[in-house]
């Protein structure tokens, strides 16, 4: 038996705005797949504070160390 769908979301910036952005995806995840186990990583307490309101997730990853990643120009 399969158990529920697992997964993990990545926060693109460690901007407040961009935790903001995640919260209506978490909601779209959660009503496609209600018995999901959604995990949210982030990278700053900011983010962490304005995702622990969120019901959907399910569980947050901390990802201090990780480094954004620029858009490469040709």
């Amino acid at each position: 038996m399969k158990g529920p769908i697992k997964i993990l979301m990545a926060l693109g910036d460690r901007s407040l705005g961009e935790a903001a952005r995640v919260l209506p995806i978490c909601h779209a995840i959660k009503t496609h797949w209600p018995d999901s186990h959604l995990s949210v990583g982030y990278a700053r307490d900011t983010q962490r504070a304005l995702l622990e309101m969120c019901p959907q997730i399910s569980q947050m990853v901390e990802a201090r160390d990780l480094k954004e990643l620029g858009c490469l120009r040709s």
